[in-house]
């Protein structure tokens, strides 16, 4: 991010010391319950990357969010199994993810976990001229919906403000405007939310689903007060489903390769069984992520990548 100066204001010759602070959300009257994250491992203060997400999705759904706001995003397209709970918890609760699709300007070209997680609402990035970014986009399949990624504003703490282009910035975009959606329509689950959103977009990119824009930019009118076509679970993947195809019990009992055909090239491990099948990869390194990089200085100086993370949680209760 880089600092800005000034205020952005419509008018400059207002003095500082009267311009209006802070930065006015998409849902400014929702509430905010905020967890931070210290993604690097080893993690000196406590547990590492894979167990504190796990620990803030689920505690996130026992505070009573309806929607949690991941802007972070990793190098990889798979999760840690451990991760499968807590999101599950989420999906079981009609709780709403929404996550960054992650930045080709730090390397991720590809949509990363969490973003990949089925029935997580993934978000891309888009310019002024509501075309893809080249620098804050990454792309996938699991695309649903972009947003303005850049250029944005952001506050910092002291009471500064900095500009901001990222998918970590179209993330909350979209999750405030979610968090109309449910104000408006308080009898709609979480993946009819999602519907709403993703029905409603303003179509781009290549027919159906683009791998860069998903559905479309993001309309929030059309998706508070649009009609969008009627909602059809079995259009939307669940993690729930995903897990019953993909997932193993830790239990079961591989077959001995006596029965593999001599010519089906299968090849039986070094104690006689099959190879198991790939796992979802661990994600161990503070590399891996995507987000605001701290810089450490004391003695020699020493750069760690440390991306603090933090999952802005939307209730439902008490709008207005």
């Amino acid at each position: 991010m880089e600092e800005l100066e000034e205020e952005a204001d419509e008018d400059p010759d207002v003095p500082y010391s009267e311009r209006p602070a802070g930065v006015v959300g998409v849902a400014p009257k929702a509430e905010i319950l905020s967890i931070s994250l210290v993604l690097e491992d080893p993690n000196p203060h406590g547990p590492g990357t894979e167990e504190q997400i796990a620990e803030a999705v689920t505690w996130a759904v026992d505070n009573g969010a309806d929607i949690i706001n991941m802007s972070i995003g990793s190098g990889v397209q798979d999760w840690p199994e451990s991760w499968d709970e807590a999101f599950m918890h989420a999906e079981e609760n009609d709780v709403l993810v929404v996550a960054a699709a992650g930045n080709r300007a730090s390397g991720h070209f590809s949509v990363g976990a969490p973003a990949t997680i089925p029935g997580v609402l993934t978000v891309a990035g888009v310019d002024e001229d509501r075309n893809i970014s080249e620098d804050a986009s990454s792309q996938g399949i699991a695309i649903d919906i972009a947003a303005a990624s850049e250029p944005l504003v952001g506050a910092l703490p002291e009471g500064g403000y900095a500009n901001w282009n990222g998918t970590s910035g179209a993330t909350p975009i979209v999750t405030g405007a979610a968090a109309l959606v449910m104000a408006a329509h308080p009898g709609l689950s979480a993946a009819e939310v999602k519907h709403r959103l993703l029905a409603s977009a303003d179509s781009t990119g290549a027919s159906g689903v683009d791998p860069e824009y998903g559905h479309g930019v993001l309309n929030v009118d059309e998706a508070v007060n649009g009609s969008v076509p009627e909602f059809n679970a079995g259009d939307y993947e669940t993690l729930e489903d995903w897990i019953r195809v993909h997932r193993r019990a830790e239990d079961d009992e591989q077959p001995g390769h006596e029965d593999i055909p001599e010519d089906s090239g299968v090849v039986a491990g070094p104690d006689g069984e099959p190879r198991e099948m790939p796992q979802a990869s661990d994600i161990r390194t503070a590399q891996d992520w995507a987000g605001p990089v701290t810089v450490v200085a004391g003695g020699v100086l020493i750069v760690l990548l440390l991306l603090l993370a933090t999952l802005h949680l939307l209730s439902r209760r008490n709008r207005s």
